[in-house]
């Protein structure tokens, strides 16, 4: 076999070779073939192609087709011919052979003469017929050398498709003879092998018989015998037969040892599943269906009976009696029929005794015989414990129904005693109502005649008497509200009203009602509010209510140091912002454990306490329940000794309509504040900070206060704006004011009082450096109001050039100024500021408009704004500077740029000076002074101060971004100009980002960057810096060296956008200054009305006599709106019945809200 297999591997080699050798000779002479095809097919068709293009051309001369077709004919053949050129060139590609390769080239080059005639033919038409004969004779003979070259190149291929034949011929020729020899020898060597073959497969079948007997004979466990051993040697060799043989011996000793280990394995567990059925508790069972006999059973089968094993295998199912004898029967069948039965039963042991046993019996199938699995547990010491538990648990539910019985009677009990409670508290709190009726009323007349008492000429022994009379009855008063308020409380007829409110006012109220006492006692009153919003959504009256409990119990327990009230925002929750009110003093202290019993109804820190301090102990109980209702907490920090911090936390939500952001200084102010108390400079320093002031430094006394405003002023950072508090150790503030103004400085700062004593100034006065005056504590609002009134003020008292009255020289009469600048409002400004000066003033927006007019008149001085429509300030001043009459003439640039390069732009463009915009006034005289010349005399004499527009000053103060004494300079101080111009600017530049952001689109860069620099020169003139800053970065954005396309969506723009809007908003709400009423005659807005009784209707109801000076300020206003109510309850205050004057207040207040409702 292997002979055979060699043999016919060697037939099968040498056939594969040959017939590997007779593909390839086939593939190639079938590719010689076919290139030869393709020449011939490419050589017949553009000679027909030549053959048409000339019949066609002889057509069209003659006539017999339209010439004027013949172009698109062209273009066929012509792409005709490109497709023939393509197929030459693939061809080329290829051949390997150099004299096809030839062959095919020089064909090539034929078809490129022949693509040139196609290209010229159209000029054939035109010709005469012998050139035209001639050019196709031309080309005919072109194209049978053309079809030479190719049949040069078939025949080439042909040649070698000759040899290629000749080549497979001998090749198969020379397999046939070989494969002849290979047959005979292998016929040779086979018969010698087969020989040799078969006495050795003779010999391995005789070892294989043995090994096959031996395992017959069970003997397999002989591994080692010499049989098995040459079995293993035959199954190792490479012959297919007997190896196979060899291995399924192998394999049968293999089986028989497996199964003998499987056979002791299973007898092992055999043993241990027996083992495990006689140690089981429970009694297992084998039983013979047809006998009911024991067949087989464990050791608890027996010992669960009381029976010994020979005694119970004599036993049958019967005998056992687990159920009826006459049932068993069926519960044989229904074992079988069901599958199994569980159930419970009762048997006699041996020995009589009757037991409970739980039984399980199920089928079970033996080979040629049905039986039963018995299963069965002792259950008669469970079953006892059962019927025990089931009687301690009737037991218990009877103990149960007896102790609800027991509750219900008590709950019925407690009902009738709530509900007598309740009848007790209504009782009392009627009672107490009535008698803190019945008590204020007499009350009331006490108080109101010793206040009138007060007023008239006593000795100082009445006046005492007096004095103590008051204070014991307002000591009564507060008794009585304190527990007219708790059993409000408790009688839950507290409710909340939630309204817009201001909380400084609120905190101003409290404060103002607890001013007095802290005097008394030489208290500084604190006030911190550190960013918290101010308009707010709430109860106001509550808040003042809890403020001002802790606010007096603080100065009522502090005999010196400082009471301090802080306001934080603590967190945030969707729509609501919870804020924290800490009230701080400097007092007695308080220990942990009178702290537990602080919140709590008539309960003090201690009796002494309550004797040495007065008082009801309810106040911090009804500041308890107060918070409560507000969904708040209160809570205290104290320590003996050590001061106390009473602090509230409420939640508010914002007001539906906020006032503005109140804007107080300008972006550049310096501060200095004067205040020998650490906590009162902290907490101003907060104030001023918040309001925009650049930067706020403090000092401790007058002395060192006036050292570091000299030291500014010498450092060239000059402090603006100096707060000073009266009350301080040495030099009281309003002399260190009065000193400040009288120092040789080139401008003096704002001058500012603060003072919580009643003896300090409360009125500016500007001669002893006094410019304004707050009352402390110092709120934002109080800062803002004096602010606005001293704009005014600082601008007539500063050195302002525009007013002649104040300017120790004039410019020379007679003179004439240019002015180019393309917004009109920047015109009118610095025309007007001109014409001020005793200047002759022309306007014109543009340079060409500029040349125009200097060609028509003289001018001494030129202003010219670098950024203008049709020519700019630079081409226009190069231009100037080319006429004869202007060769010397000073020009001025006038320009937002205050750059380096901007200003030397401006000298090399010939101009002379430089002013930035926005222009400020005293720069804008010394520069004309510079160029035009001066005279020693006043131009004319102070005019007479205006009255200030107040209101209209108050509510520009509320306008985003703009600096009051900043825009004032440029309107000399007027009010009325500078409303005027605000008023154009947002009408004129309202919609600048938007025409920028077209610009931009549409691509005109040039002009969304003039309007851009427009913007921010008026911008910054009327100090609205937020705009000018913004329009400036785009002005930026916009220059040739940055590529940022649109700006439409650039924070800058939106940044821009946003402030214009405000500050636009804002300005809506100011009114103009004819409007401005005395504050006599004014009247008061609907909320701010609404608040003022609320106030007063708050001091009517704890029966303040302050309520008495509330009415008198607030009479006129409610006499314009509610005549008759005014007069009722005029009435009512005169004759000291709150009680009636606080019913008309509530009527006016629910009038009120049901009209805006």
């Amino acid at each position: 076999m292997l002979t055979l297999g060699l043999a016919s591997a060697m037939n099968y080699y040498s056939h594969q070779v040959a017939i590997t050798g007779y593909q390839t000779a086939s593939a190639q002479h079938v590719a010689t073939i076919r290139a030869a095809f393709e020449a011939n097919a490419v050589s017949s068709e553009t000679l027909e192609l030549i053959q048409t293009i000339a019949l066609e051309i002889n057509a069209r001369r003659e006539g017999l087709r339209q010439a004027e077709d013949w172009p698109a004919f062209r273009r066929i053949q012509e792409a005709r011919l490109a497709l023939q050129n393509k197929r030459l060139q693939e061809l080329l590609a290829r051949e390997k052979d150099a004299e096809r390769r030839q062959a095919l080239e020089e064909a090539l080059v034929l078809m490129d003469d022949l693509q040139r005639f196609l290209a010229t033919s159209d000029a054939l038409m035109a010709q005469p017929l012998d050139v035209v004969n001639q050019a196709l004779l031309a080309s005919r003979n072109t194209s049978l050398r053309y079809a030479l070259q190719l049949q040069r190149f078939n025949e080439a291929m042909s040649k070698e498709g000759v040899a290629h034949l000749q080549a497979t011929e001998a090749e198969v020729e020379r397999y046939s003879t070989h494969s002849t020899q290979i047959s005979g020898i292998g016929l040779l060597v086979a018969a010698a092998l087969w020989a040799v073959a078969a006495v050795v497969l003779a010999r391995r079948l005789e070892v294989l018989d043995r090994a096959v007997g031996r395992l017959a004979k069970g003997q397999h466990a002989g591994e080692d015998h010499d049989e098995f051993a040459a079995v293993r040697e035959i199954a190792r060799a490479q012959n297919p037969l007997t190896s196979t043989l060899a291995q399924s011996v192998l394999t049968l000793q293999q089986v028989q040892r497996e199964r003998d280990a499987a056979q002791i394995a299973l007898q092992e567990r055999e043993q241990l599943f027996a083992t495990i059925v006689q140690q089981a508790p429970a009694g297992i069972a084998l039983i013979a269906r047809d006998t009911l006999g024991m067949l087989r059973f464990n050791e608890a089968a027996y010992r669960s009976l009381g029976y010994d094993a020979d005694e119970f295998a004599s036993h049958t199912l019967h005998d056992l009696a687990f159920g009826k004898p006459e049932q068993l029967d069926g519960l044989v069948e229904q074992v079988f029929s069901e599958g199994g039965v569980e159930f419970e039963a009762t048997s006699r042991t041996k020995a009589g005794e009757l037991r409970d046993y739980w039984v399980s019996m199920k089928p079970l199938a033996l080979p040629g015989r049905d039986c039963i699995s018995a299963i069965w547990l002792d259950m008669t010491e469970r079953k006892r414990a059962e019927f025990e538990l089931d009687r301690y648990r009737k037991h218990l539910e009877s103990l149960v129904a007896e102790r609800t019985r027991d509750l219900e009677r008590t709950q019925q009990d407690l009902i009738v005693a709530r509900d007598m409670a309740e009848s007790a508290s209504r009782a009392k709190s009627a009672f107490l109502a009535n008698m803190s009726h019945e008590i204020r009323t007499p009350m009331n007349a006490i108080v109101g005649m010793a206040h009138l008492l007060k007023g008239e000429a006593l000795n100082p022994r009445q006046q005492e008497r007096v004095d103590k009379i008051t204070g014991a009855a307002m000591h009564l008063l507060a008794v009585i509200n304190d527990i007219l308020d708790f059993s409000k409380i408790e009688a839950g007829k507290f409710s909340v009203d939630p309204t817009d409110f201001n909380l400084e006012q609120v905190i101003s109220q409290a404060f103002s009602l607890v001013a007095e006492k802290a005097e008394a006692k030489d208290l500084e009153l604190v006030s911190d509010l550190d960013h918290v919003p101010t308009a707010l959504h709430g109860d106001p009256v509550r808040l003042g209510q809890i403020l001002l409990n802790f606010l007096s119990n603080a100065v009522k327990f502090t005999e010196r140091g400082h009471v301090r009230l802080r306001v934080r925002t603590s967190r945030h929750e969707e729509d609501r912002q919870w804020l924290r009110f800490e009230i701080a003093d400097t007092g007695i202290g308080i220990s942990p454990e009178q702290q537990t019993r602080l919140f709590t109804a008539f309960q003090q820190a201690d009796d002494s306490t309550t004797r040495l301090y007065g008082g009801t102990g309810l106040g911090l109980a009804i500041c308890g329940r107060l918070a409560d209702l507000l969904g708040g907490t209160v809570g205290v920090h104290s320590a003996a000794g050590q001061g106390s911090t009473f602090w509230v936390e409420l939640p508010f939500t914002l007001a539906a309509h906020a006032p503005p952001v109140l804007h107080g200084f300008a972006p550049d102010a310096r501060v200095l504040v004067m205040d020998d108390m650490e906590e009162a400079r902290e907490a101003i320093q907060v104030v001023l900070t918040q309001l925009g002031a650049a930067r706020v430094d403090t000092c401790v006394n007058g002395e060192e206060g006036l050292s570091r405003v000299t030291a500014a002023a010498q450092a060239g950072a000059p402090y603006t704006h100096v707060f000073a508090d009266w009350n301080m150790p040495g030099m009281t503030g309003a002399e260190a004011l009065r000193r400040l103004r009288h120092l040789p400085l080139p401008g003096h700062p704002v001058g500012i009082l603060f003072s919580g004593s009643s003896g300090s100034p409360e009125h500016a006065d500007p001669a002893a450096g006094i410019d304004g005056f707050i009352a402390k504590p110092v709120l934002p609002s109080a800062v803002v109001s004096v602010l606005a009134r001293t704009a005014l003020t600082s601008v007539q008292h500063l050195p302002a050039p525009m007013q002649a009255g104040d300017a120790p020289t004039r410019l020379k009469p007679g003179q004439r100024v240019l002015l180019a600048e393309d917004n009109a409002l920047n015109r009118e400004v610095l025309g007007e500021l001109l014409e001020r000066l005793g200047l002759t003033v022309d306007s014109v927006p543009d340079g060409v408009a500029a040349l125009e007019a200097a060609s028509q008149a003289h001018y001494d001085l030129i202003l010219m704004d670098l950024q203008m429509p049709r020519m700019d300030g630079l081409q226009a001043a190069r231009a100037l500077r080319q006429l004869p009459a202007f060769g010397t003439t000073p020009i001025v640039a006038v320009t937002a740029n205050a750059f380096t390069e901007d200003r030397a732009n401006a000298l090399a463009a010939g101009m002379n000076d430089h002013l930035a915009k926005p222009v400020d006034p005293a720069a804008l005289r010394a520069v004309l002074t510079r160029w035009l010349g001066t005279l020693g005399d006043p131009a004319c004499s102070a005019e007479a101060p205006v009255p200030l527009p107040t209101a209209t000053l108050a509510a520009l103060a509320g306008v985003p971004g703009l600096s009051i004494a900043e825009a004032l300079r440029h309107t000399g101080g007027s009010v009325q100009q500078l409303h005027d111009r605000l008023r154009r600017f947002f009408d004129e530049h309202g919609d600048d980002p938007t025409q920028i952001c077209l610009e931009t689109e549409t691509g005109d860069r040039t002009g969304a960057r003039r309007r851009a620099h427009t913007l921010r020169g008026v911008a910054l003139m009327f100090g609205l810096d937020a705009i000018g800053l913004a329009a400036q970065e785009i002005e930026l954005l916009l220059q040739p060296e940055h590529d940022v396309g649109s700006v439409a969506h650039h924070p800058a723009m939106q940044r821009l956008r946003a402030a214009l809007s405000d500050a636009r908003q804002a300005f809506a709400c100011v009114p103009a200054p004819d409007a401005d009423l005395p504050a006599m005659q004014a009247s008061l807005a609907p909320h701010e009305l609404r608040n003022d009784l609320q106030s007063l209707a708050d001091l009517l109801a704890v029966g303040d006599m302050d309520a008495a000076d509330a009415w008198e300020r607030l009479a006129p206003q409610l006499t314009i709106h509610f005549k008759r109510d005014t007069a009722a309850l005029g009435d009512a205050m005169a004759r000291f019945d709150y009680g009636k004057a606080l019913t008309i207040v509530r009527d006016v207040l629910s009038n009120m809200n049901a009209s805006q409702a």
